[in-house]
This record gives structure tokens, C-alpha cells and sequence, in this order.
């Protein structure tokens, strides 16, 4: 019995991911493309020119979720209107993008009475995998 609970514990140190671990090594790897200002929100810098609507909304949603990460507000979402306000979009441009977002898989709306949206942990990967890359370059 004492074997199979060591067997058990050292599974689970090696195959369970810690979401909020892994999560908070992504936001390291972009800091340099993401200022988070308790008051005003996040700040992206040098994205406009590198990224694609979809790019920059989904990018914006990953450094929200990262100023909930990092207990800086109390939400991980953004509604229409925040969003195209932060990006210097239309509202009707950010409904557009967020659907397709949301059929991809990486948003979702968890908003009861108001649209709010959040990023999805397959939309972190893709922004750590593709946003990153471009970023870069």
C-alpha cells in the first residue's frame, strides 16, 4: 500500500500540469510586450504593427487573465466594448473577431446578463506558440 501511494505521488509531480504555474512561465516569456497597470489595465506595447485583429484581441485577453494571475484586478474577462476601447477597434470589428476566436476554440463568453469573454487554456498555448513567434521577429 505505501508503495503504490509513493507511485501515486510521483506520478502526479511528473504528468499533472499546474495550470497556474504554467500559465504564469507564458506571461514571463511575454513580458516584454505586456505592461499591467492596476488602474488603467494592460498596457500592450509594439503590437499594433505586428499582430492581426484576431491576434491583438487574443493577446489582450491572455494579459488580463495574466493581471487576475497576477492579483492585480479580480477578473479575467473583457466585454466587447473594453476591448475595442483598449485596441482602437470598432465594436462591431471585436464581435467579428471574437466569434471566429470562439469557434477555434480559444475564447469563450461566461458572461450571464453581459457578454464577457475569456481566453481558454488552448488560447494561451496559441498565444505562447504564434503571438510569441511574431513578437520576436
Amino acid at each position: 500500500m505505501e508503495e503504490l501511494e509513493r507511485l501515486k505521488e510521483r506520478l502526479r509531480r511528473k504528468v499533472v500540469v499546474d495550470e497556474d504555474l504554467e500559465f504564469l512561465k507564458r506571461v514571463d516569456l511575454l513580458s516584454d510586450f505586456i505592461k499591467l497597470d492596476p488602474e488603467s489595465g494592460p498596457i500592450m506595447e509594439h503590437v499594433e504593427d505586428r499582430l492581426n485583429q484576431r491576434e491583438r484581441i487574443l493577446f489582450y485577453l491572455f494579459c488580463v487573465k495574466a493581471g487576475k494571475a497576477l492579483d492585480l484586478w479580480d477578473r479575467e474577462t473583457a466585454c466587447v466594448e473594453e476591448i475595442a476601447g483598449k485596441l482602437g477597434l470598432k465594436e462591431k470589428v471585436v464581435h467579428a473577431r471574437v466569434s471566429e476566436l470562439m469557434k477555434r476554440g480559444l475564447v469563450v463568453n461566461v458572461g450571464a446578463e453581459k457578454a464577457m469573454y475569456k481566453i481558454t487554456n488552448y488560447g494561451v498555448l496559441k498565444v505562447a506558440e504564434e503571438v510569441l513567434g511574431k513578437l520576436r521577429r
